[in-house]
This record gives C-alpha cells, structure tokens and sequence, in this order.
C-alpha cells in the first residue's frame, strides 16, 4: 500500500486536487457574495498550499493538457493558474467575469 507521502507527490494526484480546489470555488460555491467567494478561495489554497507545496507548478497544467480531459475543465484550471501565478485572481473575481465566463463553458 502506499503512503500518503508518495500520493502527495504524484502529479495526477496532485492536478485532481487542484482541480478539485477550483471546481469547489467556482461551481460548489456559486452564488455567494464576491467578499465570500475570495475568503472561501484562500482558504482553499492555503489548505491545497500547505497539504502539497508548489501544487501550481504541476507540469500538467496546460491549454491542451492533461490528455483525457475535458477541454472545458483544462482550460478553465490553465485560465485559473495563470491569473493566480500573476496575483489577478482576485481581482477576477471582484468584477466576477472568470466567475461568469467559467459558468458559460462549464
């Protein structure tokens, strides 16, 4: 059996957790006040952050990649990625259009 370490460290793993942290701000908390939204978001993070260090990094955050995956959802994790690598995230959030833009395709 492995350990939870080696899991911790495996990409897929790591970019289904990810994507899971952003399908959880996006989708699950749809609706809630901007104000809301931004505290759920870096609580998520700090969470993903500090469970997987660098879980932004994962080489299989691409416009085109993972292979297998909805085209929708890679685009919107790439989308999502770039504007928190820039610091933009939250100010997307504050006007809502990757809120909306992602509700649109998904």
């Amino acid at each position: 059996m492995d350990s939870a370490g080696e899991w911790m460290k495996d990409e897929q793993f790591r970019y289904f957790m990810l994507k899971t942290g952003i399908f959880h701000v996006l989708y699950a908390a749809k609706g809630r006040p901007a104000g809301k939204l931004l505290e759920y978001r870096t609580d998520i993070f700090d969470w993903l952050e500090g469970k997987m260090p660098g879980i932004t990094g994962n080489h299989l955050i691409g416009w085109n990649s993972p292979v297998g995956e909805r085209a929708g959802v890679r685009r919107a994790v790439f989308v999502f990625v770039m504007l928190r690598r820039m610091r933009l995230d939250g100010a997307f959030f504050m006007k809502c259009l990757f809120y909306k833009v992602y509700a649109k395709i998904i």
